[in-house]
């Protein structure tokens, strides 16, 4: 099984994003509670959730007309732009 290289993460740019590892027990938590918990702060830009048994990233992200879009990815380049950051699936997880 794979398991991500970090549970939790805040970005440190303005506008902030969060992100989650996931574990079994807390999945409607994370993906339900904390994700409206966050959106509800006007600048939280994106939310990712790190799977902790699948490599998986969801990334929850608002629009500029306020909606919130999501994708899911399973490899490759996770664009986070603001702040122009890119990060890789494959860099969350370890062997």
């Amino acid at each position: 099984m794979r398991t991500p290289c970090a549970g939790g993460f805040h970005l440190g740019v303005r506008p902030p994003g969060a992100g989650r590892g996931t574990v079994p027990r807390q999945r409607h938590r994370d993906r339900a509670t904390k994700l409206r918990a966050y959106f509800k702060l006007p600048t939280v830009q994106r939310y990712l959730i790190v799977w902790s048994d699948d490599q998986r990233i969801v990334c929850h992200s608002r629009r500029p007309d306020g909606e919130i879009a999501t994708r899911i990815f399973v490899s490759g380049e996770i664009g986070l732009d603001p702040p122009g950051i890119v990060v890789t699936v494959e860099a969350f997880y370890v062997d």
